[in-house]
């Protein structure tokens, strides 16, 4: 036997359905992962220090395996900036898929937020309590001033410094 619902029911029910369909569309979509490890969609790089950061963090990759992408987004479109970091992180695929050996740095001017993402094979030399620290010492400060641009290079360093040339790494860089 088939229930038949009243019209009203169904009016009810018209804005749920309409909700949930739109739901997929409601997602944000990620920006293109740029042939570098330097995206500053936000703009917040001159184009000289944008090319040396650039060039930094290849030279470090190759030199240590650890893949560290800098995002600037210019707005999260009402996303978490969680959210936008680990969707980021995990479709672009950042690090060697062996080695897990990766970090994203994503600023977000527009909402005032920054977060550090961390691959598992680097959790142990950076911890969430480090990357936490990482931005509370050595990024807000600069932010703070309104150096946007001097805080991310300040965060780059610091990270750089917490998994200078990682064993477990070596084998995910190029050669």
């Amino acid at each position: 036997m088939i229930a038949r619902r009243s019209p009203a029911c169904l009016a009810a029910l018209l804005p749920l359905l309409l909700a949930a369909c739109s739901l997929e569309s409601a997602a944000t979509p990620l920006a293109q992962r740029p042939e570098g490890p330097v995206l500053d969609e936000a703009d917040i790089f001159a184009p000289a220090a944008e090319a040396a950061l650039d060039q930094d963090l290849t030279e470090y990759w190759r030199a240590s395996g650890v893949a560290l992408v800098v995002v600037t987004d210019a707005s999260l479109d009402g996303q978490t900036i969680e959210h936008v970091a680990n969707e980021t992180f995990n479709e672009w695929g950042i690090g060697d898929e062996a080695t897990q050996c990766g970090l994203l740095v994503l600023v977000a001017p527009e909402e005032r937020s920054v977060r550090i993402e961390v691959g598992y094979g680097l959790e142990n030399d950076v911890s969430d309590v480090r990357a936490k620290r990482i931005i509370e010492n050595a990024m807000i400060p600069l932010y703070r001033a309104g150096d946007l641009a001097g805080g991310t290079l300040a965060g780059v360093e610091e990270l750089k410094r917490a998994a200078p040339h990682p064993p477990q790494c070596r084998e995910g860089a190029p050669t």
